[in-house]
């Protein structure tokens, strides 16, 4: 491998690839990761080759960074396997169930080393959750021309909501026992006071989509809120259950989103400008 060699995800298949291609010259569909030696260690890192879309940004009450730092289990992952990435929230202190928390997710990554110093920094979609009080069924959708899961929910679902989520098609193996494997990234509401508990998992698939409207992906762990009428945790991605095998966060068998890490628990402080 040359030094200074350019590499890119693409994000219609998410695999890393290598590319002669002058960076400048990548479409805005791809995601450049620039390959750069130092003595023994190696990083890799992804960013937008052009901005995302512009959308009017939402009016928020409060705004502020969150991190949630945990590990992934003992077994290796093979190149071409996808890593699914995906997190959930619960929603205290809401002023009034009559109406309507928005919760925000912006400039979220997920970042990891490899055993050979190569650090992965994936970005992360943004992301919104509506808790409604004039929905009645749960529902997870992805708009792929802002870049956004987007869930709206009826108030006292039980259980988790779908917060968000990415996946990683790896073109290289990763051993098992990484750490430290941290999600962090931008959450804001525009309802001050509400508490917001967040949590993520990884689970690792043979096969899966590389477009998200295809996965059916659970928005809550609630038995009846949504279309989903069963016992898979939020995060979900239903067409996808029989390909899921042990990684990352998870174990094979039913354990579709894998396990959870410990949980951050931060209020919404009102802005001093809101």
């Amino acid at each position: 491998m040359k030094r200074g060699s350019v590499f890119f995800v693409s994000i219609e298949t998410g695999v890393l690839l290598m590319s002669s291609i002058q960076p400048s010259k990548l479409l805005a569909s791809a995601l450049i990761v620039a390959l750069t030696s130092l003595g023994a260690t190696t990083t890799v890192t992804a960013s937008a080759v052009a901005p995302p879309p512009t959308t009017t940004p939402p009016p928020t009450a409060c705004s502020f960074s969150s991190t949630v730092i945990s590990n992934f289990n003992g077994t290796p992952i093979a190149a071409e396997n996808t890593i699914w990435f995906n997190s959930v929230m619960k929603l205290q202190n809401a002023p009034s169930t009559s109406h309507a928390v928005n919760i925000y997710v912006t400039n979220a990554t997920v970042t990891f080393q490899d055993n050979s110093g190569n650090t992965y920094t994936v970005a992360v979609p943004n992301a919104q959750v509506t808790f409604d009080p004039n929905a009645t069924t749960a529902t997870t959708s992805f708009d792929a021309n802002t870049n956004t899961w987007v869930t709206d929910t009826p108030y006292g679902t039980a259980g988790n909501t779908f917060l968000d989520a990415v996946a990683l098609t790896l073109a290289n193996s990763l051993p098992g026992g990484i750490k430290p494997v941290t999600w962090d990234g931008q959450i804001s509401s525009d309802t001050a006071g509400v508490t917001i508990n967040w949590q993520w998992a990884a689970a690792v698939y043979t096969n899966f989509s590389s477009n998200y409207a295809l996965l059916d992906v659970k928005p809550t762990d609630d038995t009846k809120a949504s279309s989903y009428q069963n016992s898979d945790h939020a995060g979900t991605p239903e067409t996808y259950k029989p390909y899921v095998i042990g990684g990352a966060r998870g174990g094979g068998g039913s354990n579709w989103t894998g396990s959870y890490s410990g949980t951050m628990s931060q209020t919404c402080q009102a802005d001093a400008n809101s």
